[in-house]
């Protein structure tokens, strides 16, 4: 009857097993029906709110506090954060073996025994009882501790990734924070571009309309203004882009908008550098990338003297403890195993040696690695200890020609209106002054850059504006005083 039971019910789990629409029995169902066909996939609907900040217009948002913003919302520094995390549960891995494992087992054993093939009787027996499990490594030529050096170093190499990732982070924020700034002065100076451009437009179609003026300078004047405003609505896109870009800097690319103070002119100096070998030797013992490479380059030494201990023998112990229980009531009091293992490693198919071998062959790559970014860094301090210092001139170039352009642009439109000279060359200033307008704003765009790139070249960039105290000498222009 039991059997007949056991029958029944195996029978219907085979055919519900065996249903022709599942996909253990036609995993082809799960894909589209040809190769010409588009899969149906529905995924779930996303009703989550987006994340969205919007700053009240009387109290605009500071650098600084764009870059706390980005610090805790972009995902690369929680990417490296918990990275860093996970390294370190590693470390925790790597350091069990200092410690003795320990182990409860609890058993109950039922048994039907028969005299074959007497059959005279039938017997049962019980047992059950607790056992305690200890287990330790009493010596390995250093194997553990090794591999817990090399894991330790491994997470300081994260931890200081972390710190670079930071670093990158606050580098973006004021990169794209700058380049707003930038798009929104070029903005205000296409402004007044287009607003000279109809200037000149109105006085050359008042000329030609009392006929002092031919219509070839109407129509130059109105090619010109068109253009300005062309380019003005152009610049506005570019200020969106721009305003996108750093909402998504600091991790947030639904912010809501809002307009950034202009470039301080106060805070625009004529800096003196200290010597660019200075600046190398800071960036080697500053930058947390140059760390996390050396970290590396210690792990792998690590590691290799790991590889090396499991090729020697291994001493462990172990220690077994238990009770157990009969069905009659009677118990054994308690019975121990107690034992010393002696674990030689004769022959892995060479696989202990080829293990150490891949260390050192990775080892050989970290120093190579740490060598490449070594150099890396000294040209980009060289590269941009040189762009500083060419910014700080180019500001002042540029502010003089614009100067020089407004004069040349204001005598040129009197002239124009007097009679004196023709369309040609008033076109020819207001372009030269346009272009002189559009030269200073980048001017000071690229001295911010290349200030802050210069300070994440040496490894101290901060989150202030004033990235770079710490070793630039400023000297206010005479004129600013």
């Amino acid at each position: 009857m039991k059997f007949t039971h056991i029958l029944v019910g195996y029978s219907c789990l085979l055919l519900l097993g065996c249903q022709s629409k599942s996909a253990n029995f036609n995993p082809e169902s799960k894909t589209s029906s040809s190769y010409a066909a588009v899969w149906d996939y529905r995924p779930e609907q996303n009703t989550s709110p987006v994340e969205t900040i919007e700053f009240d217009k009387t109290s605009l948002p500071s650098l600084t506090q764009l870059i706390d913003i980005g610090l805790n919302n972009n995902p690369n520094t929680k990417l490296a954060w918990q990275q860093a995390k996970a390294q370190a549960v590693q470390l925790a891995l790597a350091r069990q073996g200092f410690y003795p494992s320990a182990t409860l087992n609890g058993n109950f054993t039922r048994l039907r025994k028969s005299d074959f093939p007497s059959d005279d009787g039938v017997f049962y027996e019980t047992q059950y009882g607790p056992t305690l499990s200890l287990s330790y490594t009493l010596f390995d030529f250093g194997a553990t501790k090794y591999q817990s050096l090399s894991q330790e170093k491994i997470l300081v190499a994260m931890n200081l990734s972390h710190n670079a990732m930071i670093q990158q982070v606050i580098q973006t924020v004021k990169n794209n924070y700058f380049d707003l700034v930038y798009q929104q002065e070029l903005l205000k100076a296409n402004k007044e571009d287009l607003y000279d451009a109809f200037a000149n437009f109105e006085v050359a179609k008042t000329k030609y309309r009392v006929g002092v003026a031919s219509f070839l300078d109407f129509v130059q004047s109105k090619a010109q203004y068109l253009s300005s405003k062309s380019t003005f609505e152009n610049q506005k896109a570019n200020v969106d882009a721009s305003f996108y870009n750093l909402a998504l800097g600091i991790g947030i690319p639904n912010l809501k908008k809002f307009k950034l103070p202009n470039f301080e002119d106060n805070a625009l100096t004529q800096t003196t550098l200290q010597d660019v070998n200075r600046l190398i030797t800071i960036a080697k013992n500053l930058r947390p990338d140059v760390q996390s490479y050396m970290a590396q380059v210690q792990a792998q030494q690590a590691l290799i003297k790991q590889k090396r201990a499991d090729r020697f023998p291994k001493l462990q112990g172990s220690f077994d403890i238990g009770k157990t229980w009969y069905g009659n009531g009677e118990h054994d009091k308690y019975h121990f195993t107690a034992q010393i293992n002696l674990n030689i490693p004769l022959f892995e198919g060479f696989g202990l040696i080829n293990k150490e071998r891949a260390a050192k062959q990775a080892l050989n790559i970290a120093k190579t690695q740490l060598v490449e970014i070594e150099q890396q860094i000294t040209n980009e301090v060289l590269t941009l200890h040189t762009a500083v210092k060419n910014a700080a001139k180019q500001l002042e170039f540029a502010k003089e020609i614009l100067s020089t352009q407004k004069v040349s642009y204001d005598i040129a439109i009197a002239k124009y209106k007097n009679g004196t000279t023709s369309i040609l060359e008033l076109l020819t200033a207001f372009t030269n002054l346009a272009d002189a307008r559009a030269n200073v704003v980048l001017a000071k765009k690229m001295w911010y850059l290349n200030l802050t790139n210069l300070a994440k070249a040496t490894g101290i960039l901060t989150n202030s504006l004033n990235t770079g105290a710490p070793i630039f000498k400023t000297v206010k222009n005479e004129t600013q005083k």
